[in-house]
């Protein structure tokens, strides 16, 4: 009986930390991915952000049901729902769906700097012109 107890306090503690963990990752997740939706504002953007957000609300309302618990109750999920069996795919999920975002951005920026290239070789070809005329200029008055 004791080592059962014993498991059920040590995955407690192991929830206690990975959930801990987790809050913190999805905090330093938020930030960037409104930043990334504002800067590349896309259906594909927007539709995995929204995916994100789902993950993120689905995993914050299985930490305030666990936490609402007795702590017997927490204490007795511990032993038949670990981190792993209740929480991991939901945590997998979000690092997707966060990745996918910041995926979308590095391509909204590949873009981007696709288009200043462009930009920057019309701009390149204009000034050849120029130069061109002007030396043309210069050896007609020589």
């Amino acid at each position: 009986m004791l080592t059962i107890l014993d498991q059920g306090i040590l995955n407690r503690a192991t929830l206690i930390v990975e959930l801990a963990v987790a809050l913190v990752s999805i905090a330093d997740k938020l930030p960037r991915a409104h930043l990334n939706l504002e800067l590349y504002n896309t259906a594909d953007m927007e539709a995995a952000l929204a995916r994100l957000y789902t993950c993120i609300l689905l995993f914050f309302r299985l930490c305030a049901r666990w936490y609402n618990r007795s702590s017997w109750a927490r204490l007795w999920s511990s032993l038949r729902d670990t981190f792993e069996v209740k929480y991991k795919d939901l945590i997998e999920d979000i690092e997707l769906y966060s990745d996918l975002v910041e995926g979308f951005a590095r391509a909204g920026a590949r873009v981007e700097v696709r288009n200043i290239h462009a930009l920057t070789e019309a701009d390149h070809r204009g000034l050849a012109g120029i130069d061109a005329k002007i030396k043309a200029a210069f050896d007609a008055q020589a």
